[in-house]
């Protein structure tokens, strides 16, 4: 699947971004012109990053704090999501580790999506449950 083309308002979330794969696919979506939001349990290593992705593309870098882990932390994080105006259009979802298999076909995958019109948040957060960090 292709990326979108970068737009106005809309961001990219990465989890799992503080450093390693998820870090390296925050800076290369910025590269290709796409804001990025990056969330991790280590909010000093997510500024860190953010600057340097700012800096070095020109891009918006955003940072959230959460511990996927935590339904409350992700139920809060993606609020302040939505209330910082951002449009989720591309999520890489890299924090902790999971099941295998296709999303859908896992029992919390199953429980949020029976039924509903999938959405960035709805997707998050149920993807979100299933791992482990």
């Amino acid at each position: 699947m292709a990326l979108p083309p970068p737009a106005d308002g809309s961001t990219c979330l990465v989890t799992g971004a503080s450093s390693g794969i998820g870090a390296e696919i925050a800076r290369e979506l910025a590269r290709r012109g796409h804001g990025v939001t990056l969330m991790a349990r280590r909010e000093d290593r997510l500024r860190e990053l953010a600057g340097e992705i700012e800096k070095a593309s020109g891009v918006k870098a955003e940072v959230v704090g959460c511990d996927v882990s935590d339904a409350t932390a992700r139920e809060r994080a993606a609020h302040e999501i939505e209330m910082r105006g951002l449009a989720v259009q591309v999520l890489v979802n890299n924090a902790g580790f999971g099941s295998a298999g296709r999303f859908p076909e896992h029992r919390e995958g199953q429980r949020h999506i029976d039924g509903a019109k999938p959405t960035w948040r709805r997707w998050w957060t149920s993807a979100a449950s299933t791992c482990r960090a």
